[in-house]
Parts: structure tokens; sequence; C-alpha cells
């Protein structure tokens, strides 16, 4: 177990204003000039302090690797994808609608589109914009391989 060294109320409130204001405090990294901080500045810092304190976005975008497709965008696409899902197998079900065919049509075209979208949005090839039966299941295996759900 380590033993913590007591902080004192100068020390935390200078930190404090480090992390908000994105200024480093002279007490914990002393630099010379512009250059990189010193071995012994990068000793002083605080274990937390590479955790809370932004670093300059040239670095910061030099070192991060690119997100995936944004979630929300993919969780919207999931949501209506099941909405028509649903709605597809709610009129083939029904023998009863008036004007089954063209509805089903309709929402398979829909259904479409979103599953174009989705290949788009995952990085999956769609065959093409208009889907025959047996794209349209090759199309939803390669969502499903890459963790889609709906």
């Amino acid at each position: 177990m380590a033993v913590r060294t007591p902080v004192t109320l100068s020390e935390l409130v200078r930190a404090l204003t480090a992390t908000v204001t994105g200024r480093v405090p002279p007490s914990v990294e002393a630099r010379d000039d512009d250059g990189p901080p010193s071995a012994e500045a990068r000793a002083a810092r605080p274990r937390w302090w590479s955790t809370y304190v932004p670093r300059p976005r040239a670095a910061q975008a030099a070192t991060d690797t690119p997100l995936g497709p944004d979630p929300f965008v993919a969780l919207t696409l999931q949501v209506r994808l099941a909405r028509l899902g649903e709605q597809v197998r709610v009129l083939e079900s029904d023998p009863h609608v008036w004007g089954r065919a063209r509805r089903l049509i309709a929402v398979e075209h829909a259904y479409d589109a979103l599953l174009v979208e989705a290949c788009r949005v995952a990085g999956v090839t769609a065959p093409r914009a208009e889907l025959r039966p047996e794209d349209r299941l090759v199309v939803e295996l390669a969502l499903a391989e890459r963790g889609w759900t709906w």
C-alpha cells in the first residue's frame, strides 16, 4: 500500500486552478521558456496530472486515435431499423390490411434506405440503393458482424 504525502491547501489550490484554467502552476511544472518540461518537473507532477489537465490541441490530435462513427447516429439508425422491421412484420402477418402490398413496398423501401445509410456509417459496402431480398440478408449479416442489433 502506497503512503500518501500530505498536501497543503496552497498546493491543492494551485493544482485545482491549473485544472480549471488549463495553465500549469509554476511549482508543479517549471519550463525553460517554451521547451519541454524537465525530468524533475515531470516527476514533481501529481499522479492525476496527466489524466485531468488538458493537453494542447495539436498534441492531443497527434496522439489520439480516430474514433469510429458517432454512437448516437448509429443508435438512432438501429432504433429506426427496429421500428421499420416491426412494421414489416405487422404488415406481413395481418391479412386484413387495406392496401397491404403498397404499404409493404413503401416500408421495405424505407428499410432498405436505412440499411444503406447504416452501411455507410458502419463502413460496410452496400451493393446498391435498391436491395434485393438476398442482398438485404447479406447487408444485415455484415452489420450484425460489426455489432449492430435492431
